[in-house]
């Protein structure tokens, strides 16, 4: 039964089982007025009944497994947000008792559904970003809601990511994580992180939205052109200053350069150039290695002349770190150096080759992203 109140005239509708009678539903439309109901349905015992509330539609089924539900009837009656739900008994005799054993009762809603979370985060080089969607307080019937990207981040539609819209549908009992995925676009421009508005709508089946029913999409710059933003501002899209050989400041360092050192681009850094060094008859190279950065491969390469055949003898990659390339060769990173935001660590290279008189012998790095 749910009743609007607990006073004796209350509104409301049941849906009962009677062992002569069969299901029927039985209701009344205004508090202390009379009561209405439904022909008896024939049944087997023992049987399922329930009732589902949607707004104030009452609706009531029946079922011989609790799986497979019949409607057998639905009542439009007034109902506050907040209603009273029971079981009641009767021998429709004031003199006699009743017992009834009831099993299988439990109290559920269609709940609520709802983003996952407030946020959400993917890389610019990723192909798309897997938004999630949560359905909680109650798993009844099929519900379903409509999901969409919405204008108002400082995304771009076309440049920083494809919009989509589209449904997501749960069975009954199903109160299992849905997701739907937004396309992402890498267009290679720095600048501030894109965000992409997230909007769920339409909920059906007599689910409600939840809290988070709006959420942001927020497309992570790869670090490079982090950097070149936090740098140049609103200059960061211009070949000029930005593109990977461009030398704003004139000292013919690179951008690419000075970020792998981790150098302002915008002062004259000759003077932080590699070094080169003769120790105990073996040359080494000393260079400012930007730690803080995972998206440049350095290779240390040696070449008995400046002409040609270069032969790296030291690599790092953020995922394997330093790996010497020939046997031999040390490599010796130091203590942190510099001012924030321009730390480093300067490493220090060995190649194995001992040299003798007169012989040359030449380091350089490569930086590659």
């Amino acid at each position: 039964m749910i009743r609007q109140t607990l006073d004796p005239g209350s509104t409301f509708e049941d849906c009962l089982l009677s062992y002569s009678s069969g299901s029927a539903v039985q209701w009344r439309p205004t508090a202390n007025g009379g009561c209405a109901g439904s022909a008896s349905n024939s049944i087997a015992w023992p049987y399922w009944v329930r009732l589902a509330r949607t707004g104030n539609v009452i609706t009531a089924y029946q079922a011989p497994d609790g799986v497979t539900w019949t409607e057998i009837g639905a009542e439009t009656l007034p109902m506050p947000a907040t209603a009273y739900v029971g079981i009641c008994v009767t021998a429709h005799n004031n003199a006699d008792l009743c017992a009834g054993a009831m099993q299988n009762v439990s109290v559920s809603t269609e709940g609520s559904v709802a983003f996952s979370n407030a946020g959400y985060s993917v890389s610019e080089t990723s192909t798309g970003a897997v938004i999630t969607v949560s359905r909680t307080g109650g798993s009844l019937d099929a519900v379903s809601v409509s999901y969409s990207t919405v204008p108002g981040g400082l995304a771009v539609a076309g440049t920083n990511y494809t919009p989509v819209s589209g449904t997501l549908d749960w069975a009954n009992g199903d109160s299992s994580t849905k997701s739907f995925t937004v396309p992402t676009l890498n267009p290679n421009i720095a600048g501030p992180n894109p965000t992409v508005d997230l909007q769920l709508s339409s909920p059906g089946g007599g689910v409600t939205l939840g809290t988070l029913s709006t959420a942001s999409l927020t497309i992570i710059e790869t670090p490079y052109n982090a950097w070149l933003y936090s740098v140049y501002g609103a200059n960061a899209s211009n070949p000029a200053y930005a593109a990977t050989t461009a030398t704003p400041s004139g000292d013919g360092i690179t951008n690419l350069v000075k970020y792998a050192m981790n150098i302002s681009p915008l002062v004259n850094a000759q003077s932080q150039l590699p070094t080169e060094a003769l120790a105990n008859g073996h040359a080494q190279i000393t260079f400012q290695w930007n730690y803080n950065i995972s998206d440049v491969t350095y290779v240390i390469q040696a070449s008995d002349t400046l002409g040609g055949g270069w032969t790296p003898i030291a690599t790092y990659t953020a995922a394997g770190g330093w790996v010497a390339n020939l046997a031999g060769v040390t490599i010796s990173p130091g203590s942190v150096a510099g001012t924030a935001p321009y730390q480093y660590e300067p490493v220090t290279v060995t190649d194995p080759t001992t040299l003798g008189p007169q012989q040359n012998r030449f380091l350089r790095v490569d930086v590659t992203r």
